[in-house]
């Protein structure tokens, strides 16, 4: 075989390998997922557990259990021992409940039944431009989660997870010290207020979250020495949101709206903020181009659970400008989100 023939051969079969991969990997995040709801990184934190001792804990099929465990072992979460047993690696550790850096609840909320099913119907979506979840449950995502509490709080927790990781980068970008009032509107259980909070010692703030988060985002801001500086609203900001507020932020919340709903949310906030008040909307941009995105995959989310979409910066600059802001800066902060912000027009 010449030469060029062998590298062409050799380059194809190492796209059809990456290619099987791709295909393959929702079997893995599934594995992940039920670790995660077993908690076997909780019960390994100790040491090394037989998989009999771990099936007992966790009231599963011993047998069912280890092959579970030996197929995320050979993908570096968890090892076996020579005795048969596991243990926790580096890959593991995350899937642990609580500790810094926890990726268990982002595993569980990812794979959780609704998403899941949702993700199998994206050919519905994909032919008729409609929200796979109303097809299969017949109301909205948000319908559904009112309606199954316990779901609604491993997304919460999953969504708490992302926010936690991304604080250090957000808190840094921008100067909020300036400030003497922010309003965090979906600010889920605050996180984010309670970082930027401690940070800036004279700064007060307003959380504004549905009524079901409240208490959470209350324990959040206890724990961080801020509960006495940030007011809790029970409400919903496709009617209002609290006046006057100098910096109104809106992290990862946009993304699940159409345009005429996100419109009308940041005209909410508009209306409510002060003379020279700023707007920071905090999202990952869609890039231009072809290299590899996340981002461009998680748009996918939004449109088999209905209504939203991941935007480029030029749809961003569209829809600040029908809510009548301009976009003055982008302040990148890492590599999952930016801080757009937006002043009256």
């Amino acid at each position: 075989m010449p030469p060029s023939s062998h590298f062409d051969h050799v380059v194809e079969a190492s796209a059809a390998d990456s290619l099987t991969e791709m295909i393959m990997a929702y079997r893995l995040s599934q594995l992940i997922h039920v670790a995660a709801r077993l908690e076997i990184a909780d019960l390994l934190k100790g040491g090394a557990r037989s998989c009999d001792e771990l099936a007992s804990r966790t009231g599963v099929h011993p047998h069912a259990l280890y092959r579970v465990l030996r197929a995320l072992a050979s993908n570096g979460i968890f090892a076996e021992t020579e005795e048969g047993a596991f243990e926790l690696t580096p890959l593991a550790a995350p899937l642990q409940t609580g500790v810094p850096g926890s990726l268990r609840g982002l595993a569980v909320m990812q794979a959780e039944e609704s998403r899941w099913r949702a993700w199998g119907e994206l050919l519905y979506s994909v032919k008729t431009g409609k929200s796979a979840v109303e097809h299969i449950y017949g109301m909205t995502n948000w319908e559904w989660y009112a309606q199954n509490p316990d779901a609604f709080e491993r997304f919460s927790e999953g969504m708490a997870e992302l926010t936690r990781r991304a604080i250090p980068a957000l808190v840094t970008a921008y100067g909020f010290t300036t400030y003497q009032r922010i309003v965090d509107v979906g600010g889920g259980r605050g996180e984010l207020i309670a970082a930027i909070l401690r940070q800036s010692p004279l700064l007060r703030g307003i959380l504004v979250e549905l009524p079901a988060l409240i208490d959470d985002a209350r324990t959040v801001l206890e724990a961080a020495g801020v509960a006495a500086r940030c007011e809790l609203v029970a409400g919903d900001y496709f009617e209002s949101v609290p006046s006057g507020g100098d910096v109104y932020i809106l992290k990862s919340i946009l993304h699940g709206m159409d345009d005429a709903k996100a419109a009308r949310v940041l005209r909410n906030c508009r209306e409510a903020m002060t003379s020279g008040g700023r707007l920071l909307v905090i999202q990952a941009i869609v890039p231009a181009g072809n290299a590899p995105a996340r981002i461009k995959v998680s748009d996918i989310l939004h449109l088999v659970s209905g209504g939203g979409q991941e935007r480029t910066e030029a749809q961003y600059r569209t829809l600040f400008d029908a809510s009548g802001f301009s976009l003055v800066k982008i302040h990148p902060a890492s590599s999952s989100f930016s801080i757009l912000e937006g002043v009256r027009s």
